[in-house]
C-alpha cells in the first residue's frame, strides 16, 4: 500500500487503515510505504535509463522498485491537489520510466499481468470530475507497468481530518475491492499451483 499523502492520520491514511483491515482478515500483512517519508527525487529526464533500464538516480526509489517487484497486491492512496494526484504520486509515477524499461528489455511486462491494483482517492470537492485526472495518472502507470487495475474508491466532500468518516459507503466500497483483490490473488495463487 503506497500513500502519497503528506498528511498524517488524515482522510487517505483512515481509508488504508479500512484496506489493511480488509487484508488482515485473510491473514495478509501489507506493507504501508509513506512517500513523503521517502527521499524520492523527480525525474531528471536524462534518458540514461534508455541504455540500462535502470535509473541512475540515487535515492529510495529503488527500494520501491524492489518492493513494487515483490508485491501481488498494489494499493496506491492520494488526496486531490489541484484536480490530480499528490506531488508524492506523481514524481513515483514519473519514476517508473526506468522501471518499465527494464521489464521490456527482459521481457517481463506479461509476468506483471498477475498483480492487481487498485485506487483509493480523496478530495475535498463534491465533484466526481475531480478525480478523472488522478485516476488516470495511476492507471496510466498500472498500464505501463502491466498491472491489472482492479478498482478505485473515491471519496468527495472529505476535506477537513476525519470527515471520511461520515462517508461509510465509500468504507463499503474499499472493502468491496480489496475483497476482489484478495479473490484474484487467491485464484492467481490457485491457477499457478496447479501448472
Amino acid at each position: 500500500m503506497i500513500t502519497g499523502s503528506p498528511r498524517r492520520g488524515g482522510n487517505t491514511d483512515i481509508l488504508l487503515d479500512r484496506a489493511e483491515k480488509s487484508f488482515n482478515k485473510h491473514a495478509l500483512s501489507p506493507k504501508r510505504v509513506i512517500l513523503s517519508d521517502m527521499d524520492i527525487l523527480p525525474c531528471r529526464a536524462c534518458y540514461r535509463c534508455v541504455d540500462s533500464g535502470r535509473c541512475v538516480i540515487k535515492d529510495d526509489m529503488h527500494g520501491l522498485y524492489n518492493l513494487l517487484d515483490l508485491s501481488n497486491i498494489i494499493v496506491i492512496a492520494s488526496p486531490i491537489f489541484f484536480g490530480s494526484v499528490s506531488a508524492q504520486i506523481k514524481i513515483m509515477a514519473d519514476r517508473m520510466q526506468s522501471r518499465w524499461l527494464n521489464m521490456k528489455q527482459r521481457g517481463e511486462i506479461e509476468k506483471n499481468k498477475k498483480k492487481c491494483g487498485a485506487i483509493i482517492l480523496c478530495g475535498a470537492r463534491n465533484d466526481e470530475g475531480s478525480f478523472e485526472c488522478a485516476e488516470k495518472v495511476i492507471k496510466m502507470m498500472f498500464r505501463v507497468l502491466g498491472i491489472e487495475y482492479c478498482g478505485s474508491a473515491r471519496a468527495s466532500g472529505v476535506d477537513e481530518k476525519k470527515d471520511i468518516l461520515k462517508k461509510m459507503d465509500v468504507f463499503r466500497g474499499v472493502d468491496a475491492i480489496m475483497e476482489e483483490m484478495v479473490r484474484r490473488g487467491r485464484k492467481d495463487r490457485i491457477t499457478r499451483t496447479k501448472k
